[in-house]
């Protein structure tokens, strides 16, 4: 049985190698006559481009046919329309018999390309010809190729060695099937003990195939179940993770667990950015080596030491600025244990808060101190009236004058305050919102103001182009220009003021202008904050509240603008509003005045 069944494998093999060999050799001879044929017809066209070019004469065609030839290795032919030859590069054409009935020459004189295999007189071998035809001096001719077959046969007599060569081999390897095919009743073992052992290097992607044999099919099928058990478990748990993970890159906190030597196991990626931390990965890494600060290691070391939770507020560095941090950390217990297994911690960013929190604390003592101010004042001279200067008519009218002065001035506070309030608090939706023309509020500015100009005698310089235009509430455009204008007046003693507007890269911008006291340095980035005065006695004497500039910013940043200021102390100060403006134009002020 094994001897029948080994000289089975021996015919079979011999059978389909004899098979592969003959087709494998007709194929190669084929493909290596049309390889043949397509390199003869793309070196045919260049040649014929170049006859056709140079037009030679029949000895520099000669010449020409027998350069390319020796190029090329093949002989080259050129045959007139009467089946003359004209030219080849291996015989003297005056001796060559006439070519008019070869076979592929017919074809290329009637315009085809034509091709044979026969045998040469001249040569006296098998050689294969290939025609192309082409035009030259409104003449038909005929471009002929012939290449020895020689080539071709040869290769055939090496695949057939080869041939014989693979089926020797064969017959070998047909004589170890014999052997694995008793082998193949121990593979499926073999199989199954691969694939527990890739299940246990945690490749759970492997694939059990099912037997046919009672004895391994139930063996196969128990690691199927379990494996499917052990994906699906696998699966359960990615998704877990995946969704930790996005629960913890959604806290806008930083979020940092470490085990109980200080390493990190779970981070997410707002911790990288408070922490200013390069790693790509935390994973496993010390908290030491991440980031450098006392305050971070000590309310860490503390709540590990003593197992309870603590918070601790600390500053930072971050990207070049001061931050303050909220840190919290709470040892990690597992539930109905008392031992902890790591540390958890939380790192709030209270920057805005805390700074927040200063605002309205200076707010509160800004607020308290303008207003006791004047309230101080009125209560005064209202005692001094009572106790008798009241009875001197010049006295008391000069007091009543003192004390409407300052209810005035805690009018003007309190109006303040509330149109601060409103731009605040109130939603930038609620607002009618046009296009409001710069030009027509400015004009009515002016015109309120006019007899604070007049009794200081100063210039205005208009230079505002009409189609200026802010989309914006009428009222705020007009509260700007006010409060702008007015500080300009106040601050300017002698000289000129110059209101602007005119449209640049796709804004609408307004400057005012003065040649008043100016501002010191020091002072510009404070000015816009409430009740900051540059010269407090000096804004309270002419009845300022210390918020118009205040305002001003919040009018143009409402509107998705931004107010800057330019100042130079004795020169003068310029403040410049850029507003998106409403159409896109693009024009610069005139110089009228």
């Amino acid at each position: 049985m094994r001897r029948k069944l080994l000289v089975s494998y021996i015919m079979l093999v011999i059978c389909l190698l004899s098979v592969s060999t003959l087709a494998f050799y007709s194929k190669t001879q084929e493909l290596y006559m049309d390889t043949l044929a397509a390199d003869m017809e793309k070196q045919g066209e260049l040649l014929i481009r170049i006859l056709q070019e140079e037009s030679p004469s029949e000895s520099g065609l000669q010449d020409l046919v027998r350069d390319y030839g020796d190029l090329l290795d093949c002989r080259i032919t050129i045959i007139a329309g009467d089946g003359r030859v004209m030219a080849d590069s291996l015989e003297d054409p005056q001796r060559m018999e006439n070519h008019g009935d070869r076979e592929e020459v017919k074809l290329a004189l009637e315009g085809k390309t034509g091709s044979s295999l026969r045998e040469s007189t001249v040569q006296g071998e098998q050689l294969y010809y290939y025609a192309l035809p082409f035009t030259d001096q409104g003449e038909n001719r005929a471009l002929r190729f012939s290449v020895s077959t020689s080539a071709v046969k040869g290769l055939g007599l090496q695949y057939m060695a080869v041939g014989i060569v693979i089926m020797a081999v064969g017959v070998v390897i047909s004589i170890f099937l014999y052997i694995i095919f008793i082998r193949h009743l121990t593979e499926p073992l073999q199989e199954l003990m691969q694939s527990a052992q890739q299940i246990t290097d945690g490749d759970y992607g492997v694939t059990i195939r099912n037997y046919s044999e009672e004895e391994y099919a139930k063996v196969s099928q128990a690691f199927q179940h379990m494996l499917r058990e052990l994906n699906r478990n696998l699966q359960d748990l990615r998704e877990r993770n995946l969704e930790l993970e996005a629960v913890l890159n959604s806290d806008i906190n930083g979020i940092l667990a470490l085990d109980l030597s200080g390493n990190v196991i779970l981070y997410n990626e707002q911790v990288k950015d408070l922490l200013s931390i390069s790693s790509e990965s935390l994973q496993g890494k010390s908290l030491y080596q991440l980031v450098r600060h006392d305050d971070l290691y000590r309310v860490a070391e503390h709540a590990m030491a003593k197992q309870q939770f603590r918070r601790v507020d600390a500053e930072f560095e971050q990207n070049g600025s001061r931050r303050i941090y909220r840190i919290y950390a709470n040892p990690i217990r597992p539930r109905d244990s008392k031992e902890s297994i790591g540390l958890l911690m939380v790192i709030e960013d209270i920057t805005n808060v805390i700074r927040l929190e200063n605002v309205r604390k200076d707010f509160v003592s800004n607020v308290t101190h303008e207003l006791k101010t004047p309230l101080t004042s009125i209560r005064g001279f209202i005692d001094t009236l009572k106790q008798g200067a009241v009875e001197d008519r010049a006295v008391a009218y000069r007091f009543l004058d003192i004390i409407e002065m300052e209810s005035d001035r805690l009018y003007r506070l309190i109006q303040d305050i509330l149109y601060l309030s409103e731009i605040e608090n109130r939603p930038g939706e609620e607002e009618a919102l046009e296009e409001v023309s710069v030009e027509e509020i400015a004009a009515q500015v002016l015109e309120v103001l006019d007899s604070k100009i007049s009794q200081k005698n100063l210039d205005i310089f208009w230079e505002v182009q009409q189609d200026v235009k802010v989309r914006c509430e009428p009222d705020k455009l007009k509260q700007l220009l006010m409060n702008l204008v007015d500080n300009a007046v106040k601050y300017t003693e002698e000289g000129s003021i110059t209101i602007r507007a005119w449209k640049a890269q796709g804004n609408s911008m307004i400057q005012v202008q003065d040649t008043g006291i100016g501002i010191a340095k020091e002072h510009l980035e404070r000015i816009f904050e409430r009740f900051y005065r540059v010269d407090k006695g000096r804004s309270r004497k002419m009845g300022g509240t210390g918020l118009g500039l205040s305002i001003a910013k919040h009018v143009v940043e409402r509107y998705g603008g931004e107010l800057q200021v330019s100042s130079e102390v004795g020169k003068g100060s310029s403040f410049t509003a850029r507003f998106p403006a409403p159409v896109d134009e693009n024009k610069k002020p005139s110089d009228s005045k």
